[in-house]
């Protein structure tokens, strides 16, 4: 599998990281419960395939997903983990809260190592921005842990460009970690471009739109979800969005089926073409369905295919319109709602 250095002196990344969400089982969301031998196999497989890092956070499952992710690569000492902090699981276990405060930082660090067994975090990120306090206080917690070596890169995962750029003054931002596909293209517009400008690298998640843009996702499948599953309450899920969204892969799939490959590895490959993007994170909850997108990784689109994906999507009203999602610090500082 192609490999690609993490910003300007990070490291060698596979272009595919493997995504460990659903290793936490049934936890906030309704993922449905996985055992923990299938999650272990599961991570196994994907790094026999190329893949040589793995996506986690202490929140999936409250600290599982960690748990087995340690177990999966003992004696795997070249594998590199990303793990996060911030977003924390409340005491009733259904409920989630952010603190990025440096004590709680801290003890999460010391936690998360505790559960993947290994003396340091090789990417460590913030999961969410906390609307209670400014991003570049909470980053110097971080660039602390990189200077003490408890961590070797740090970033910040689903904040804004504006957010990073107050962060870079306190320290360098290695890595940023958004959401991107298809359906949710806003970070071309100022994220992308501000990470490429400050040699900041970036992976991406949701490349498949938690199932959407799979190939294989149907409104038969939708109602087949457990009553609990997040998808349910999400607008893409909804109609008319639903409808608009299938209507999108129906012709996301001509265009697959015209070079051969299958939609998900089209959807992950166009998410790769970008020259700001590392990596994608993919996730998988069995071997099966690794295999059915591990090719994404060799997978190089031209220039023409890409530019005809994002028409695509442009028309079936996906254009990239500004991040909408996100609040500037000064309106956070100001007390608007985020």
């Amino acid at each position: 599998m192609r490999r690609r250095r993490l910003g300007r002196d990070g490291p060698e990344l596979s272009v595919l990281g493997l995504g460990s969400w659903k290793a936490g089982g049934s936890w906030v969301y309704g993922l449905g419960e996985v055992r923990d031998e299938d999650s272990i196999a599961t991570i196994r497989h994907g790094l026999d395939r190329g893949v040589n890092w793995i996506d986690t956070a202490p929140v999936y499952g409250g600290g599982r997903s960690e748990e087995v992710v340690g177990r999966a690569i003992a004696g795997r000492d070249q594998v590199l983990v990303n793990t996060k902090c911030g977003h924390k699981l409340a005491p009733d276990g259904k409920s989630t809260y952010v603190d990025t405060s440096p004590e709680s930082v801290r003890a999460e660090c010391e936690e998360s190592l505790r559960r993947l067994r290994r003396d340091h975090v090789d990417i460590y990120q913030f999961h969410l921005p906390d609307a209670e306090r400014p991003p570049e206080e909470s980053w110097a917690t971080l660039v602390e842990l990189r200077d003490e070596g408890r961590v070797r890169w740090i970033g910040a995962s689903n904040w804004s460009a504006d957010a990073l750029a107050h962060c870079e003054a306190v320290g360098h931002v290695d890595v940023a970690e958004p959401q991107y596909n298809l359906m949710h293209r806003e970070i071309e517009v100022d994220l992308l471009p501000w990470a490429n400008a400050n040699g900041t690298g970036v992976v991406v998640y949701e490349t498949q739109q938690t199932g959407l843009l799979s190939g294989s996702f149907s409104r038969e499948h939708l109602k087949s979800l457990p009553p609990d599953d997040f998808r349910r309450g999400f607008a893409d899920f909804q109609e008319p969005q639903l409808s608009n969204a299938l209507a999108l892969v129906d012709r996301i799939r001509a265009v697959a089926e015209g070079l051969g490959v299958s939609v998900s590895e089209l959807v992950i490959g166009y998410a790769l073409a970008h020259p700001a993007i590392t990596g994608a994170i993919v996730g998988a909850s069995s071997i099966g369905q690794i295999d059915g997108w591990i090719a994404a990784g060799d997978l190089e689109l031209d220039e023409e295919t890409t530019r005809e994906l994002a028409d695509i999507a442009t028309a079936a009203g996906y254009p990239t319109a500004g991040i909408e999602g996100y609040t500037s610090i000064d309106s956070r500082a100001s007390g608007a709602e985020q």
